[in-house]
């Protein structure tokens, strides 16, 4: 892509920082399994710590000047990311897991899942399955009318930046989280693997909406990075009807739609609808999107 030329420390800290960011997270977390830390403590962690330096980095190294929220933006995203994290993630949990409880497939689900496979065969096998569950779903919301409605918040932001991966209808991530987890449960998957693609899974979504001016190379053809996410939140249909993959591009490199333009994507937003910034407005819109059209 035609970026801005960035020169000494600045190129350098450009490209290190998502691979740095992803295998750093994953082998942090891997460490602390290996300690005997609880996956949860394994995955909180780490976590936490890219959230500082991901922040911090969009200070630093920023893509946009006029992507950095306000205080109100950035209090309606964080209440997002706390609703999120504290209720509609333990709900999908316990239910999740009463099923399989139900079922008598809490132990190994229904026994598919290849244990015997070296951690990071079962990590790509893990993200892969995942990500076409998602990249099925993803397009869905955005083919159907009652898909939109639950999806349109998310790319309801008009200023792309770290806080905007929070910017999800609960409604939305109930069902993605539900389908994702739902179903590598069910296939048997154990608690490390899991550790281990949560933190790919979360790091690499935490990246591909941040506002830094990162320089991505070979890995916008494999990855949902910025630059390729950035092209799907565009208000131009003929861009945001693209890039669906969740985490990588591989479904959308197989299946034809993707879609990485040689200038970066300046614009985030939606063309038809307007709605507005406040959380109480978000959380109805799929109920009274109508109200919320552009007008002229």
């Amino acid at each position: 892509m035609n970026h801005r030329k960035l020169t000494g420390f600045k190129s350098l800290y450009a490209h290190l920082f998502y691979p740095f960011m992803l295998s750093g997270s994953m082998y942090l977390c891997w460490w602390l399994l290996s300690k005997s830390f609880s996956p949860f403590s394994s995955m909180i962690i780490p976590l936490l710590l890219c959230n500082a330096l991901i922040w911090t980095s969009e200070f630093y190294l920023p893509f946009n000047l006029k992507w950095r929220p306000s205080r109100k933006i950035l209090g309606i995203d964080i209440t997002h990311a706390l609703m999120t994290s504290l209720f509609v993630t333990p709900i999908i949990k316990a239910l999740l897991l009463a099923t399989l409880v139900k079922f008598n497939l809490a132990s190994s689900g229904i026994g598919l899942w290849p244990h015997s496979w070296p951690i990071i065969i079962q990590l790509v096998v893990a993200i892969l399955i995942a990500d076409l569950l998602i990249y099925i779903l993803h397009r869905i919301m955005h083919a159907t009318s009652l898909g939109w409605k639950i999806h349109v918040v998310h790319h309801s932001t008009e200023k792309m930046n770290f806080w905007a991966s929070s910017r999800t209808h609960p409604i939305n991530s109930l069902i993605v989280y539900a389908t994702e987890v739902g179903v590598l449960l069910l296939l048997g998957i154990n608690a490390d693997i899991l550790a281990l693609w949560t933190i790919f899974m979360s790091v690499n979504g935490f990246l591909s909406h941040c506002n830094i001016d990162l320089r991505l190379g070979i890995f916008n053809r494999i990855f949902s990075t910025a630059d390729v996410h950035r092209v799907h939140h565009s208000p131009n249909w003929a861009y945001s009807n693209s890039n669906f993959g969740n985490t990588t591009c591989i479904w959308d490199q197989i299946l034809g739609t993707y879609q990485l333009p040689l200038e970066p994507i300046r614009e985030q937003g939606i063309q038809m609808h307007k709605i507005p910034e406040n959380y109480l407005d978000h959380i109805k819109a799929p109920f009274i999107l109508d109200k919320y059209k552009k007008t002229g």
